[in-house]
């Protein structure tokens, strides 16, 4: 057991045993107990705190605008503390807003919420149902606010509210969401209960952060988007360095929970990392696609130049990153490729090899350092390395779709008028190759009803050729060529 204490300035306290207390003081602080084993309390004093709680953790925010997570395994304990608190619970925690306006998301269910003096606002599904619901012990029907964010409820009455003896349950698509104790039906009306993300009331004092999406590190390299749930944000990698014989892909997929859940529509079953195969299948098969590493680049290309903007990463999100060891996505999807090229980049709780070394570097950024050899090799950790934030940047015109298709996409569908493209190629080849586009009717890959998965091969290739595209001014094929070691630049109007 240790009393960790912190300054009258920001700290970064973090604990990785139990019965540890952790005391943040005066100051803007970080209090992390996610990287410990459990039963440690943390206590974030003045200032606005951030707190991570793993298992059987107390956190108490204490004075000031904080935001305290359930961060591991559940079976926490949450209090605000004074001031307008923000609270993501995990599973069978207890949460105490305590003083002031509060804000309690509903995590997977299960936990206890008493919202506590000032007007709080109860999220009980946001993206998606709780596994079970959550329990509301003081709700203020005048006072307080509901908020259900589901694709499938639009409005107040698309839900259920029935009565059971002096409780209230609240119910979507035959789902329990909530029990409101002490709480009659009639107490509830459009006005206290609110759906989706529009129409969020003008509270004073309650802090933005709901608004701003925020990257957590939680326990296993297992990463949650915090935020409005459903706000959506841009994840911006950069890759920084490449020490490797292999051209490694790496990507991510989103789980449902610590354990990796993932869920195959089709069927509507859910699978673990246990499920092996056909987990790692079914994961690719719904990920997307960052970036590959040149392990061998030719004169004048900048590995370290690279980087790429992902849209549309939605608040309450847990993402986990992979790689395929000298190899692609699609290759593991075709079955090219065994999956034990896949290298996943959480445990999920095993004692397997950790392939993926992640540093905090603050500010909402990340150091991502992996090792692409299967159970460690020389455990460098530098065969991949790319730093991963947060971004307010757009993607590329007409690269929206790329890393959602096996295939290389541009899109310029959405292009008014021709454009003029500038391009650049750098060749490291035995062979001369050249390289050219050409345009199809759909992401399918559709060229004049022809589909490149079904069509005879001959049929096909020769339909893209005929497609093949053409600069719009001088209406000769946009062909891409350098010699060995050599770079080709141009232009040309599309």
């Amino acid at each position: 057991m240790a009393i960790i204490n912190g300054t009258s300035n920001k700290d970064e306290l973090r604990t990785l045993g139990s019965n540890d207390e952790l005391l943040g003081l005066a100051g803007n602080d970080i209090l992390d107990a996610a990287t410990g084993i459990g039963k440690n309390i943390l206590r974030g004093g003045e200032g606005n705190d951030e707190l991570f709680a793993y298992t059987e953790d107390e956190l108490y925010g204490d004075k000031g605008d904080d935001i305290l997570y359930s961060d591991g395994k559940g079976n926490n304990k949450l209090y605000g503390g004074d001031d307008n608190d923000i609270i993501f619970p995990d599973i069978n925690d207890q949460v105490f807003g305590d003083n002031g306006d509060d804000v309690i998301y509903a995590g997977d269910g299960g936990s206890s919420f008493t919202g506590g003096i000032g007007l709080d606002i109860f999220w009980i599904a946001n993206v998606e149902a709780p596994e079970n619901p959550n329990t509301i012990n003081d709700f203020e029907s005048t006072l307080d606010k509901i908020r259900v964010d589901l694709e499938q409820i639009s409005k107040f009455s698309d839900l259920t509210i029935t009565q059971e003896g002096t409780d209230s349950i609240i119910s979507a698509t035959g789902k329990k969401l909530a029990i409101v104790k002490n709480t009659q039906v009639a107490s509830f009306n459009s006005g206290n209960v609110l759906i989706g993300t529009d129409n969020i009331p003008n509270i004073p004092n309650i802090p933005n952060i709901p608004n701003i999406p925020n990257i957590i590190d939680t326990k296993d390299n297992i990463f949650t988007i915090g935020g409005s749930p459903s706000a959506k944000t841009n994840l911006k990698v950069k890759l920084t360095s490449i020490d490797a014989n292999f051209v490694n892909e790496v990507g991510f997929f989103v789980v449902k929970d610590n354990k990796g859940t993932i869920i195959d529509p089709n069927t509507g079953n859910s699978l673990t990392a246990q499920n092996e195969d056909a987990y790692l299948k079914l994961a690719l098969k719904q990920s997307q696609i960052l970036l590959s590493g040149i392990s061998n680049p030719p004169n004048g290309f900048k590995s370290n130049e690279i980087s790429r903007i992902v849209e549309g990463i939605k608040g309450g999100d847990r993402i986990v990153f992979y790689m395929v060891q000298n190899g692609t996505t699609d290759g593991i999807l075709s079955n090219q490729i065994p999956t034990s090229k896949v290298l996943l980049g959480s445990r999920f709780g095993s004692d397997a090899f950790p392939q993926l070394k992640v540093d905090n570097l603050g500010n909402g950024k990340f150091n991502f350092a992996w090792e692409d050899q299967i159970g460690g090799g020389d455990k460098d950790f530098n065969d991949m390395v790319f730093s991963l934030e947060l971004s307010n940047e757009s993607v590329p015109f007409g690269s929206a779709l790329q890393g959602k298709n096996s295939s290389e996409l541009l899109d310029l569908t959405k292009a008014s008028a021709n454009i003029k493209v500038d391009f650049s190629v750098h060749r490291e080849a035995d062979f001369n190759n050249e390289v050219y586009f050409y345009t199809v009717d759909s992401t399918d890959g559709l060229v004049g009803g022809l589909n490149p998965n079904s069509a005879n091969q001959a049929d096909y290739l020769q339909a893209a050729i005929n497609n093949v595209l053409k600069d719009a001014s001088t209406g000769q094929a946009v062909k891409f060529a350098a010699n060995n070691q050599g770079i080709q630049t141009g232009s040309a109007i599309i």
